[in-house]
């Protein structure tokens, strides 16, 4: 079992965010697939100067959020428009 650092919860083994309170088990926050910005495949579509400001947030855990599940429902009701 991996037990939450944030709430204590134990966890499946293969979890890797918490089931109780959404923090990230990987030990690096919530959005482990990039060590830094720089090995981001986004970082030539933004601003050098963005890019610095993203990478001093991230390593300073100020980027964490948390997770939520939500319910979405997308309809198209045929001639509504007419």
């Amino acid at each position: 079992m991996m037990i939450c650092p944030n709430c204590q919860h134990n966890n499946r083994e293969t979890a890797k965010f918490c089931e109780n309170c959404g923090h990230g088990l990987s030990g690096e926050g919530s959005t482990p697939e990039y060590r830094s910005l720089a090995q981001s495949p986004y970082l030539k579509f933004i601003p050098r100067e963005l890019a610095a400001r993203l990478e001093q947030a991230r390593l300073g855990r100020a980027m964490e959020g948390e997770r939520r599940i939500v319910t979405m429902l997308f309809c198209d009701v045929k001639g509504s428009t007419a």
